[in-house]
């Protein structure tokens, strides 16, 4: 793979729609924006499952050629996104943030949007290759929506307050 055609590739996919989108907020003033502000994440989850469709139905023949790894990678996906929620959240603890930070800490760090990877693989090294990074997005949203129910409920104490009731959190897929 060449380093600097991935690194083009990398640029186009994060640069671009990140100039375009600073473009259009200031193009469109501030009203405008906030009017369709309710509406991006879901346009963002639409788009963002539109790429899984598509990255998936491209790799459908290398996927039930190679169906044995499916598990391997469920399995390996799963472990680095706990690994991931956990070590964010002892760090965070360890740095003696309080809960509520460390939560947020532990969320923000820990999920995280696979999409680009999923990209990069398949044009870089094959449909097959996304697999992991699509799994990985998938196994995000669902260990992530699980242990935010989980801890939705959970109260958090801050120091010299009383207890609060941290809020129902509903994901927002697509917005990682």
């Amino acid at each position: 793979v060449n380093f600097f055609a991935l690194f083009h590739q990398m640029l186009v996919m994060v640069l671009l729609p990140l100039v375009i989108g600073i473009a259009a907020r200031y193009a469109l003033g501030v009203r405008r924006i906030q009017q369709v502000q309710p509406v991006l994440p879901m346009i963002s989850a639409l788009l963002l499952y539109a790429l899984a469709l598509g990255l998936v139905a491209k790799a459908q023949p290398a996927i039930a050629h190679n169906l044995g790894w499916i598990p391997v990678i469920a399995v390996v996906t799963s472990i680095i996104c706990v690994v991931n929620l956990v070590v964010a959240y002892l760090l965070a603890r360890a740095l003696r943030l309080d809960e509520a930070n460390s939560r947020a800490i532990m969320f923000d760090v820990g999920i995280y949007n696979s999409g680009l990877g999923a990209v990069l693989a398949t044009i870089n090294f094959g449909a097959f290759a996304a697999l992991p990074a699509l799994m990985n997005a998938l196994l995000n949203m669902i260990i992530g929506s699980m242990l935010a129910s989980y801890l939705g409920g959970k109260p958090v104490t801050q120091e010299g307050a009383e207890p609060l009731l941290v809020r129902r959190v509903t994901p927002q897929v697509g917005a990682e």
